[in-house]
């Protein structure tokens, strides 16, 4: 089946926003590792460095999802149902990439 335009917008605006996290996080991590090679002790900044690398973690099983469910999407024999699911699942991925993105802004 086809993919609709509106999967096709979503699943945009989620590879944008992964992107996107990717890139601050990264980012913060290539900062942090530079002041903690100055202070490795420092608890606050153990923290962040901590918080970003789950952040890498949730993006990279994210984009895993969503590859998933667009070759579901894509196969043949998808009943309107599970594509509904796949879309429900994708739109709750977004939300929660929204929120980590602020998060490391």
């Amino acid at each position: 089946m086809p993919i609709t335009p509106d999967f096709a917008a979503l699943i945009d605006r989620l590879n944008q926003e992964l992107a996107q996290t990717e890139q601050f996080s990264t980012k913060g991590l290539s900062l942090l590792r530079e002041l903690l090679s100055r202070s490795p002790d420092n608890v606050i900044l153990l923290q962040y460095y901590a918080f970003l690398n789950a952040t890498q973690l949730f993006l990279e099983n994210s984009i895993r999802q969503m590859q998933a469910g667009v070759e579901l999407v894509s196969s043949t024999d998808v009943s309107n149902e599970e594509i509904q699911n796949i879309g429900e699942e994708l739109g709750t991925i977004l939300g929660q990439t929204l929120e980590v993105r602020l998060r490391v802004e």
